[in-house]
C-alpha cells in the first residue's frame, strides 16, 4: 500500500496542475521501474490515450494500448483493448478492430466495456459497409447486454444508471423501438437534480429528437 501511494503523489501532483508533460513522463517512469504493477497498467492506458489525442502518435498509442491490454487488469485491460481498436479502425485495418473489440465482448456476463465494445462494433460494421442483418444482430447484443446492465445497476447508483439508460435509448432508438426509449428518457428527465445536469440535457435533446 505504502508503495502504490508513493507512485500515486506525483501523478495527483501534476493532475493539480493540468501538468500534461508532467503527467506522460511520470506515467512513463512507472511504466519503466514498475512495470508489473496495477499502476503500469494503468499507466500504459492513459500514456495511450495522451500519445493519440495530444501528440497524434498512432504508432507508439498502439503500443501502448496492446501492452495495456495484456496485463490483465480488469478495468484497464479491456478500455485499452477497446482504445486499440478505434487506433486500427482509423487505419482501415477493419477486421483487426472487430477482432479486439469481440475479445472485449467475449462469452462473459456483459460489463459497461463490453457494452461499449458492441456500440463501435455496430459503427464499424456499417463504416465497411457489412450486410444489414448482421449490424442488426450487434445491436441486438448491445441491447441485451445493457438491458443486463440496466437491471443489475444499483438502485441507489442514479447517475451511472441513467448513463445506462442513455445508451439503451439511443440503440432502441436505431433499432426502431422508439417508445421504450421514450420511456426511459422520461425516466431519467424525472428524477431530476438526482441526475448531472449535461445527462439530464442529453435526455432532453434526445427526447426531442424522437
Amino acid at each position: 500500500m505504502a508503495e502504490r501511494q508513493k507512485l500515486r503523489k506525483p501523478l495527483r501532483s501534476a493532475e493539480k496542475k493540468d501538468d500534461f508533460d508532467k503527467l506522460d513522463a511520470t506515467r512513463q517512469l512507472i511504466i519503466d521501474e514498475h512495470g508489473d504493477t496495477l499502476e503500469a497498467a494503468e499507466a500504459r492506458y492513459r500514456l495511450g490515450l495522451s500519445k493519440l489525442l495530444r501528440h497524434k502518435q498512432l504508432k507508439e498509442a498502439e503500443e501502448l494500448f496492446t501492452q495495456a491490454a495484456q496485463t490483465g487488469d480488469q478495468y484497464f485491460a479491456p478500455a485499452a483493448r477497446v482504445s486499440l481498436a478505434l487506433v486500427m479502425h482509423a487505419q482501415k485495418r477493419t477486421q483487426k478492430a472487430l477482432f479486439e473489440l469481440r475479445k472485449v465482448v467475449g462469452s462473459r456476463k456483459p460489463t459497461p466495456h463490453s457494452a461499449v465494445a458492441l456500440a463501435f462494433i455496430v459503427t464499424i460494421l456499417r463504416d465497411s459497409g457489412a450486410k444489414a442483418e448482421e449490424v442488426t444482430r450487434a445491436r441486438g447484443q448491445q441491447i441485451v447486454a445493457l438491458r443486463t446492465l440496466l437491471g443489475e445497476a444499483d438502485p441507489d447508483a442514479t447517475e451511472a444508471r441513467a448513463q445506462l439508460a442513455l445508451q439503451l435509448a439511443a440503440a432502441l432508438v436505431d433499432q426502431g423501438e422508439g417508445d421504450e426509449a421514450k420511456t426511459l428518457l422520461e425516466e431519467i428527465l424525472a428524477a431530476g437534480e438526482a441526475i448531472d445536469v449535461s445527462t439530464r440535457e442529453e435526455a432532453k435533446a434526445a427526447l426531442a429528437a424522437l
